[in-house]
Formats: structure tokens, sequence, C-alpha cells
């Protein structure tokens, strides 16, 4: 899908040693997900309340203190720890602002829950740098200008380089109460970016996929092949939405029980009886009865 045409998002490359001169300035910040790099959140303590806050509050704050996103000011010290630890990581994006922690956390946390087209109401990580580009590219000009708010540009670091990717408007950037008045209502995921968004997290879902079987099976993998190996896995993910497994975890692990025990295994009667065993009614844990099973027979064939 061709993302809609937005064109107050303007991008360009900047580079690390370039934002060494913002963090010294005190312009710098950064968001980063405590789930994708459970290093985040010592640092957070490290810095203190004054340097690094979560986006979550009250009972969440402390229930999910190691799987929250964080906002921290990003200092030059900070920068180097971010070089050196998380940059590889997909675990956050980089914030220009001249407005303050508190001012930023206040704005970030209204994006934290959603409204999808069907009503449905949706947690939103949207400071994933593999989600972020594709949803400001599929903004409206008004919809950009209040997402950046305070923000001058957001910045994706590029793995395994030095290159940074700028995302900002033809706006300077102002704050939450210049931008726009307080809006009450949740944020709304229109059609066309929910369809965005869920393309590009299926691409990037499978081709994590690809890597971890390449690495666990690499014999089969080369029999295969990369366009017969995809085309494997979703067909494989398919199959698994259709015994209401959506989560990453579960489709993984029902992408391995085929490729070890062929394309028809959910045939078998037996696989069928814990399948769709109605007594157990969360289907992740009828699929981790399936799949502790299946790891005691020590059977592993090519897939067919």
């Amino acid at each position: 899908m061709a993302p809609l045409s937005s064109p107050s998002l303007q991008t360009q490359v900047s580079s690390l040693d370039r934002l060494r001169k913002f963090s010294t300035g005190g312009y710098l910040y950064a968001l980063l997900d405590a789930y994708e790099a459970p290093a985040v959140p010592a640092k957070v303590q490290e810095l203190g309340k004054e340097k690094a806050v979560s986006l979550f509050v009250g009972n969440a704050e402390q229930g999910y203190w190691d799987l929250a996103p964080y906002l921290l000011l990003v200092e030059e010290t900070t920068l180097e720890w971010m070089w050196q630890t998380v940059w590889n990581v997909p675990c956050g994006v980089l914030i220009f602002s001249k407005s303050g922690l508190e001012t930023l956390r206040t704005h970030f946390r209204r994006f934290l829950i959603v409204q999808l087209p069907d009503s449905e109401r949706w947690y939103f990580r949207y400071y994933d740098p593999r989600l972020l580009k594709t949803y400001l590219e599929n903004c409206r000009p008004d919809e950009l200008e209040i997402f950046f708010g305070p923000v001058r540009a957001f910045g994706i670091m590029n793995p395994g380089s030095e290159d940074v990717l700028l995302l900002h408007t033809l706006g300077e950037g102002r704050s939450v109460m210049e931008t726009q008045p307080e809006v009450r209502a949740t944020w709304q995921v229109r059609l066309e970016q929910y369809q965005a968004l869920e393309e590009v997290s299926w691409k990037d879902l499978e081709d994590r996929m690809v890597r971890e079987l390449v690495q666990r099976f690499p014999q089969p993998c080369e029999k295969l092949g990369q366009r017969d190996l995809r085309a494997f896995i979703r067909l494989a993910t398919a199959k698994a939405t259709t015994y209401q497994l959506a989560r990453e975890a579960d489709l993984y692990h029902f992408v391995e029980l085929m490729f070890r025990l062929g394309r028809d295994f959910d045939k078998d009667p037996q696989v069928q009886a814990i399948l769709q065993d109605r007594s157990v009614p969360d289907p992740s844990a009828r699929l981790a009865r399936l799949y502790e099973r299946a790891a005691k027979m020590a059977v592993q064939s090519l897939p067919r």
C-alpha cells in the first residue's frame, strides 16, 4: 500500500556527531521501551526523576516498571550509553524539543491508548521505530500538527551505523498549549493508518521469523530457499489465526511446530483435540500444551 500524501512531513539524515551537539544544549530526549531493552529501567533509576520518567502513571507505573516506555533527557553521557547499549535494538526513538520533561510526558501520554476504526481500543506503541515512520507517512497535515505538538523532530537510529533519520514538519514545534487546546477524546487511528501499520508489523514479524528459523534450522531453510520459506511462514501464521492465536510468541511456536511436523500437522486428530479443547478457554494455553507435548517427541522433519 502506498503511503498517503503528507506534504508537511519532511525527512533528512543526521549523525551521531550532530546529536552530541543537541545533547549538550538540553534539546535531546529519547522514548525508550523497556519491553524491548531490559537495560532501560536500570538507566532510568540511575538518572533519577528529574531526567527520566515513565509514560505510565499510578498502579501501571509500579506494576509494569520493567515493560514501560520511558522518556529520558539525553545528555552527552546518556547518548554514549545509548550508542553502546541500545542503538542497534529497535527499542525507541529520539525526540528533539525545547520543551521540558513533564510537558513532553503529558503530550506523549495522550497517544498511548487509541481508538481503531471498529471502535476497539488499542495500546499504541508509536515509539517503536519500525512503526513510527509508517504512521507519520499516513497522517494528514492536521494530524501531524497535533501529534508533533512540542516536538521539533523525531529521530530514528539506524542499526549498524551512526546515521539517524530525522522526521519533522514545516512547523517550528510549539508547546502543547500553543499548538492546540486540550482534547480529552481518545486519539483516533483511521482505517488507512491501521492497514499500513498492520502491513509493516507483519513484514517485520516475518523478517524476524526468517532469521530465527535460519539460525535454528539452517539446512532445511537452505533447502527451501528464501522465497519458499517466507511462503511457508505466511501459510503457518494464516493457519494459526484460525485457532485464535494472535500473540507473537504463539505465532512463532505454531510456525515452528508446522516446520518440524509438516504442513498438515494440525489435521491430526490428537492435535485437533488439543487446539480445539473448549475446556481450556485461552488459545495460548492450548498451544502451550501442544508445544510441550511436541517437544517431548524429538521428531524433526523437513517442511513438506
